[in-house]
C-alpha cells in the first residue's frame, strides 16, 4: 500500500513538473500584442535613421562607442545595458519589444542601402534574449503601427516595394508596389508622400490599408503635428512648409532650403543647406524665433525628451548631442559593456 501511494505521489509530481514546464514554455513563447494606435518611434527620428527611440522612460539607441550595437539607458543616462551586438537602425519599441533593422556589415553601414543577409528586420524582448528575425530579406525604413511593422522590402525581381508584417512574424504581405517611406505613423494612420506618379500627401488607414489623398503638391518627408502636416516643399527649393488639415492651406514655415529636419511639440530642428555657411538651426513651430545652434553640416537629427542627437555629415564615427534646455553641444560617449554575445 505504501509502495502504491509513493508511486502515485511520484506520478503526480512528474505530471506537475511537465505541466509547469509546458506553461513556462507557452509563456516564454507567447507574443504580447498591442492595442490599435500604438506607434514605435517619432516619425522625425525614423526619417533620420532611427538611431534613438524613447519608450516608457527608457532610451534605446545605436551606441557609437560599441560599433552601433543596440543599448538602452534610462532617460537620465543611467542603467546602461547592452541588448545585442547587432548594428541597428530604424529602432521602434512598444511595451514589450524593440524592433530594428539589423545591418551587420564591417566598416561603414552607409555605403549601400540594402545588403543580402544583413538588412533583416528583427524583434527583441525588452527583458533580454536572442533577437527573432521577422524578415530575412533586405529591408529598411521600419515603422511600427499597432501590431504591424511597415517597411521597404527589396528583391532582385521586384525591386523595392512596401511590405508589412505582424509583430509575431505572420501575415507578411506586399501592401503597395512602390517604395513609399511610411515613417509618419500616428495612431492608426500613416502619412506619406507619393513617389510613383506624384508627390502628393497621402494617408494610409492601417486597419484596412485603404488610402486617401490629403494634399496635392510636391512633398517630401511629411510629419503630422497638431492640426497640420509639415513637409519639405520640393516646388519651393526644399523649404519647410505646413498644410492645415482643416482648410488645405499651405504656409511656408522655414523659407530657405533644408537638408533634414525633426520636431517635437515645442520646436523644429533643421539643417540649413548653404554651400558656404551650412548651419544647424532651431525655430518655433510657426517658424519664428529662428536661431543658430551650430555652424557646420550635420545630419541624422534624433530627438528624445531631453536631447537632440546628431552626426556630422559624412562622418559616422561620432554622435553629438545638445540638451534641449541649454543648447550646448557635447559628444555622446555612453561607454561599452563587454558581453559574450
Amino acid at each position: 500500500m505504501k509502495h502504491k501511494i509513493r508511486n502515485i505521489i511520484i506520478l503526480l509530481v512528474l505530471a506537475a513538473a511537465v505541466t509547469a514546464g509546458l506553461l513556462f514554455f507557452k509563456f516564454r513563447s507567447r507574443i504580447f500584442f498591442n492595442e490599435d494606435g500604438v506607434n514605435g518611434n517619432l516619425p522625425g527620428n525614423l526619417y533620420n535613421n532611427g538611431s534613438f527611440c524613447e519608450s516608457n522612460d527608457v532610451i534605446y539607441f545605436s551606441n557609437p562607442d560599441d560599433h552601433y550595437s543596440l543599448y538602452s539607458m534610462t532617460s537620465d543616462g543611467k542603467n546602461l545595458t547592452k541588448m545585442t551586438n547587432d548594428y541597428v537602425t530604424y529602432i521602434n519599441a512598444d511595451d514589450h519589444y524593440v524592433y530594428y533593422i539589423r545591418n551587420n556589415v564591417l566598416g561603414s553601414a552607409q555605403s549601400s542601402i540594402f545588403r543580402w543577409n544583413t538588412n533583416s528586420l528583427c524583434r527583441l524582448d525588452k527583458n533580454g534574449g536572442e533577437p527573432e528575425v521577422l524578415e530575412a530579406d533586405p529591408c529598411i525604413y521600419a515603422c511600427l503601427s499597432g501590431n504591424y511593422i511597415y517597411y521597404l522590402h527589396y528583391t532582385e525581381d521586384k525591386g523595392t516595394t512596401l511590405y508589412k508584417i505582424k509583430i509575431d512574424g505572420t501575415e507578411r504581405k506586399e501592401v503597395l508596389r512602390a517604395s513609399y517611406i511610411m515613417c509618419d505613423a500616428v495612431g492608426t494612420y500613416i502619412y506619406y508622400s507619393g513617389v510613383e506618379h506624384d508627390h502628393n500627401l497621402y494617408r494610409l488607414d492601417t486597419t484596412t490599408d485603404s488610402i486617401s489623398t490629403i494634399f496635392t503638391g510636391n512633398t517630401y518627408n511629411p510629419i503630422l503635428s497638431g492640426d497640420g502636416i509639415y513637409f519639405m516643399d520640393c516646388d519651393d527649393n526644399y523649404s519647410l512648409a505646413k498644410v492645415d488639415l482643416a482648410t488645405g492651406t499651405k504656409t511656408t514655415i522655414i523659407p530657405y532650403r533644408i537638408d533634414c529636419y525633426n520636431l517635437n511639440e515645442n520646436a523644429i530642428y533643421f539643417q540649413k543647406n548653404d554651400a558656404e555657411y551650412p548651419e544647424l538651426r532651431k525655430a518655433s513651430l510657426d517658424g519664428t524665433n529662428d536661431t543658430l545652434l551650430l555652424s557646420g553640416n550635420y545630419t541624422e537629427l534624433n530627438l528624445t525628451s531631453d536631447f537632440l542627437y546628431f552626426k556630422r555629415f559624412q562622418d559616422d564615427s561620432i554622435i553629438y548631442r545638445i540638451p534641449l534646455s541649454s543648447g550646448e553641444m557635447e559628444t555622446f560617449h555612453p561607454g561599452v559593456i563587454e558581453t559574450d554575445k
